[in-house]
């Protein structure tokens, strides 16, 4: 498929590559031409549970085996931890900001990102896909590419490991003399903790590690269950056994941990199954093989216990990656490396070029000791909040930007956390007080790869014509664009107003689809630390709160997330609710902010509601009546397709 080439998106990718100083080597022969490639990923998968990364259990024999012959990465770094953001960093070389999936597992694959899958495809491979993850839908776009993409999960029993295996056995035995890419995603180690065959199941229950294995400061053996629902995260996990992991009435930490670790040696078992049906057909000195997690699991640091995803912590975003390369000697790569390094490296090693900038780059001059690093500074993203987290790290000192109040309440109480991963590698001390020079340093780092990466004002205007970027890490805005997405803030007040984006051209195809929508009485004035998108309250919004709700056309909006064209909005407005409107030209949308704060709340700023969304391009086929200097202007932004 062929990515829209956006100037401005092509010039910040190179930006990118600035800010985190990457080091190009000079092109070299490829170092196995048009060999097969197969892809294996984990989810859940801890770097530091695995015995080729040092652990005392004896987890992964097979894994171990295969670190063996292949390079390993000691400090791998997935660009966001979370299954749909991590996996797509690692098809697409991008980050998460990048390719607009971020915070959890919603966001689809979107046909203007271009996966290695694709470019393989375009090179002449065979392309098989086999998933075991619920969120790895084709309908959300991940078959993009593959000539075969079978959902596991979808047949009962059949989401297994052994099935995994099976699945890839066929794959390659019906391509013998083809080369291929095949991607294999096992689900297991993923909670609930319950291995799928006799024999590992309860494996390490009262070993001689059993009540040793702790990650907290404190030691804690028993928790008390955490029936939070999933998703609603001020208590989720923290301090408590989720309710999604918990088995009967089990509270030891221990027991979670063993179970956890059980998961991981079942895995490792028909992860050596592959392997061995590769040997046996002699494909093995013809076969890159790259092994990697999605994410971590917290299994106790910081007072976080059995998920992923809300934090940036090590516990969760440094993973397990080997790269196995027939004739490349093994050895064991020390700096930091990201997710967003894999697809460049496929490219490279195989002899293809990539013909889209990535935010990573080819580990190739590593792999070879060529160079000792591919990249002076490492950055990954994590968090549910809108102000979500970004980390930068040199391979010594990792430091943690949290800019969300909401999220500094439950991790250290501070806008800035530094590590010495070197000394401290579970991030346990916080030496950001003590070491200023450092926090300064890279924090420079950081907000300058920021603000070089993150997506181009190209594609909205404010209808007064100024153009702001919003993000919470820097001043805050009412109403403010980025990218294709907008944010509006709402206000009741003693008059009506407006909040309005216009679109560059008139397109009454174009659907806007509001993603996330929140009401509060304030008792002070509002400030970027007041944001809060992950209260419950998002996944129905506006029950028991009619006067907080927003209307379109004089509907609720009772769902999330809500989705209207742009040439069905009226102009009809509610005096005691937001409302979504149009503007009767068809390229105007509104959010009016009507006096609707009726319930008299004891508030000095009255009733707010936010609203954040994205406004997707029109029907299929571009926009209708273009003249030609309009249409160029549109392809240059990556609106329509030459």
């Amino acid at each position: 498929m062929q990515r829209p080439v956006r100037v401005a998106a092509a010039l910040a990718l190179l930006l990118v590559g600035a800010a985190g100083c990457r080091q190009d080597a000079a092109s070299a022969p490829p170092l196995c031409p048009g060999c097969n490639v197969v892809l294996i990923t984990v989810d859940t998968l801890r770097a530091d549970h695995l015995g080729a990364y040092g652990y005392v259990r004896n987890t992964s024999p097979r894994i171990d085996a295969l670190a063996r012959e292949s390079v390993l990465f000691e400090h791998a770094v997935v660009a966001w931890p979370k299954t749909v953001p991590g996996l797509g960093s690692v098809l697409t070389g991008s980050y998460g900001h990048t390719i607009r999936m971020m915070y959890a597992t919603f966001d689809p694959l979107r046909e203007e990102s271009t996966t290695v899958t694709e470019m393989l495809k375009e090179g002449g491979y065979a392309t098989g896909g086999f998933t075991t993850n619920g969120n790895l839908l084709i309908k959300q776009g991940w078959s993009q590419g593959f000539d075969e993409y079978v959902e596991l999960w979808k047949t009962p029993g059949r989401g297994k490991p052994d099935n995994v295996a099976e699945s890839a056995r066929k794959f390659v035995a019906a391509r013998q003399g083809d080369k291929f890419f095949l991607w294999l995603h096992y689900i297991d180690p993923h909670g609930p903790y319950i291995a799928g065959e006799r024999e590992f199941r309860f494996r390490f229950l009262n070993d001689a590690h059993y009540d040793k294995i702790f990650y907290d400061k404190d030691r804690k053996r028993i928790l008390p269950i955490d029936k939070t629902p999933p998703y609603t995260w001020r208590t989720f996990g923290i301090n408590g056994i989720p309710g999604t992991i918990v088995d009967g009435d089990k509270t030891e930490v221990a027991y979670y941990i063993a179970e956890y670790d059980a998961e991981i040696a079942y895995t490792d078992k028909y992860i050596g199954a592959v392997v061995d049906d590769l040997k046996a057909r002699g494909l093995w000195d013809k076969t890159v093989v790259i092994f990697v997690a999605d994410h971590g699991e917290a299994l106790g640091g910081h007072d976080w216990y059995f998920d992923h995803g809300r934090f940036a912590y090590d516990d969760v975003s440094r993973v397990p990656l080997l790269v196995y390369v027939p004739g490349l000697a093994p050895r064991v790569v020390r700096p930091p490396v990201s997710s967003n390094d894999i697809t460049p490296t496929i490219l490279e090693l195989v002899g293809m070029a990539s013909r889209w900038p990535m935010d990573g780059a080819s580990l190739v001059p590593v792999m070879t000791g060529k160079q000792d690093r591919v990249a002076d500074y490492v950055f990954n993203e994590a968090g549910y909040n809108r102000d979500y987290e970004r980390t930068v790290r040199d391979g010594k000192w990792k430091l943690i930007y949290v800019p969300s109040a909401e999220a500094r309440s439950v991790m250290q109480g501070s806008l800035f956390e530094l590590y010495d991963l070197e000394t401290d590698p579970l991030e346990t001390v916080n030496r950001a007080a003590e070491r200023p020079d450092v926090v300064e340093r890279l924090k420079t780092v950081l907000f300058r790869w920021m603000s070089e990466s993150m997506p181009p004002l190209d594609g909205f205007e404010l209808s007064d014509g100024t153009c702001k970027i919003y993000t919470a890490d820097f001043d805050f805005r009412d109403v403010a664009v980025e990218g294709s997405r907008f944010y509006a803030r709402v206000r009741s007040s003693p008059r009506d107003d407006d909040y309005c984006f216009t679109l560059p051209v008139p397109d009454p195809q174009a659907r806007i689809v509001i993603e996330l929508l929140e009401g509060s009485a304030l008792a002070r004035p509002f400030t970027a630390s007041d944001q809060k998108w992950d209260d419950p309250k998002l996944t129905a919004p506006c029950v028991g709160d009619p006067w907080g709700c927003l209307k379109a056309n004089g509907a609720t909006v009772d769902h999330l997330p809500f989705e209207v064209r742009l040439g069905d909005l009226t102009d009809r407005v509610e005096p005691t609710h937001a409302s979504l409107r149009g503007q009767g030209n068809d390229k105007t949308f509104c959010f009016h902010t009507g006096q609707f704060n009726k319930r008299q709340e004891k508030s000095e700023v009255g009733y707010v509601v936010e609203v954040m969304g994205v406004v997707e391009r029109g029907a299929p086929g571009g926009y209708p009546q273009l003249d030609e200097a309009t249409r160029k202007n549109l392809e240059e932004l990556g609106y329509v397709h030459p």
